[in-house]
């Protein structure tokens, strides 16, 4: 029996370690199959396949749903995973989304992804472990919305 979206939201939900910055490649390949014979929203899918690390099934779905204000959130924050930083400060210079004023109170999207970008390139342990705490946080309550709204 595969694993229904609750199983699955809490698999990836309270990995350890937490996801890379810039993950090397898919977490699990069993998990994103489980991810694609949901019965859930393309925004759902598109959420979790993030949460995996699945950078390229993220992308098909948040491209091919573009204007949508969750799917371009999606849509910055994978690249802001793959690294390419100016690609993601754009997308979030696009968008408009509840969920930024929320999780961005003390600075914005587009300095998050400029200390992503530092914190990678110097290795730097401490910051690395800080802003992974924060972009799991953000990924998780990226599910939850599109699981909330039937996305």
């Amino acid at each position: 029996m595969s694993p229904g979206i609750q199983e699955l939201m809490k698999e990836l939900s309270t990995r350890q370690p937490l996801p890379s910055l810039a993950p090397p490649g898919v977490y699990s390949s069993d998990t994103a199959s489980a991810i694609e014979g949901l019965d859930v929203g393309k925004g759902v899918k598109a959420a979790l396949h993030l949460l995996n690390d699945d950078i390229n099934r993220c992308h098909n779905i948040a491209q091919s749903n573009e204007g949508v204000p969750t799917f371009d959130y999606l849509h910055a924050v994978l690249h802001r995973r793959e690294q390419d930083c100016w690609n993601s400060k754009w997308w979030f210079n696009r968008i408009s989304h509840p969920l930024i004023k929320e999780l961005y109170r003390d600075m914005t999207p587009q300095k998050f992804v400029d200390e992503v970008e530092k914190a990678v390139r110097t290795q730097d342990k401490a910051k690395l472990e800080i802003l992974a705490e924060r972009q799991m946080q953000e990924m998780v309550k990226l599910a939850e919305y599109a699981m909330e709204n039937e996305l």
